[in-house]
């Protein structure tokens, strides 16, 4: 399907989508059905349509999440909730799962929500009281009694790209399912790759050379697809994609992509944590 995908976006039969605010884009997303079917083909869909470099990161991270929690609705995005600051005590940090009322409550904090202002649903990590296997994770409902979103007034990076706080009081979630540190690195080498996809699908719309962005879409999405690939492997594909941004960006006519000077390090967002692992296996 992302070949077909491809031949498509090599002919111009796929052009940018000019969506101006978050809105716009979830707009876009839904219209081309990209939280249904192959979540790597939608990563590069969705980069193919953004306009600008905050899109590119929600198409890949709606598609990661789906990846990975393939029964997600279609038809909203989601948002993996996991970060804390422990050193708040005021976010009251770390978030747990408890059984009440003949269901399931999570109660505390997380502190940074993608696109807060527009997620229907939340997947939270959590310990679990009184389980042999305490690390888990829950899904809760924006609308849900008890979950409270707020959101940071200016972000530093990707302002367009709403981000928020999430505070959990007794909020009713479904039942925790095991979330075990190796599934939390896949979450992590997932969400590089399938942003890293998008944007090239990204590049490519906006001038990148297609003899040099061809080649890369098909090794991204083969990264996706075969998860254990290696690491140095996934250190070479980088470097070719970093070489790609950069001659881009030397080259394009940046002043007609919204916020580039401030959202361009997304596309080397990745890059130190892969060049470690590579680092690591040699």
């Amino acid at each position: 399907m992302t070949v077909d995908l491809l031949e498509r976006a090599l002919a111009g039969a796929i052009p940018t989508a000019p969506a101006p605010d978050e809105a716009a884009y979830l707009a876009v997303w839904r219209a081309a059905g990209l939280g249904a079917g192959d979540p790597i083909a939608n990563a590069l869909h969705g980069g193919l349509l953004a306009d600008r470099l905050p899109w590119v990161f929600i198409a890949g991270y709606q598609a990661a999440n789906r990846r990975i929690f393939p029964d997600l609705p279609a038809e909203d995005w989601v948002a993996y909730a996991a970060a804390e600051d422990r050193d708040n005590p005021d976010l009251r940090p770390g978030v747990t799962a408890r059984q009440a009322d003949g269901g399931w409550r999570l109660d505390g904090s997380k502190t940074w929500i993608g696109q807060s202002r527009s997620v229907a649903r939340l997947i939270v990590t959590a310990r679990v009281d009184g389980a042999d296997q305490p690390n888990a994770t829950a899904m809760v409902e924006r609308s849900a009694a008890g979950l409270t979103l707020t959101h940071r007034e200016a972000p530093g990076f990707l302002p367009a790209l709403s981000q928020g706080f999430a505070a959990f009081d007794a909020a009713a979630c479904t039942a925790p399912t095991p979330w075990t540190p190796p599934m939390v690195k896949r979450f992590g080498r997932l969400e590089a790759r399938f942003v890293m996809l998008a944007a090239a699908g990204f590049l490519l719309n906006h001038g990148a050379p297609p003899a040099v962005m061809a080649p890369m879409v098909l090794a991204l999405a083969e990264s996706c697809e075969t998860e254990d690939i290696g690491p140095l492997t996934m250190a070479a594909i980088d470097d070719a994609f970093q070489v790609a941004c950069a001659d881009f960006e030397a080259k394009a006519d940046l002043a007609s992509l919204p916020d580039w000077a401030a959202d361009r390090r997304l596309l080397g967002m990745y890059s130190a944590r892969i060049q470690k692992r590579a680092q690591y296996a040699r």
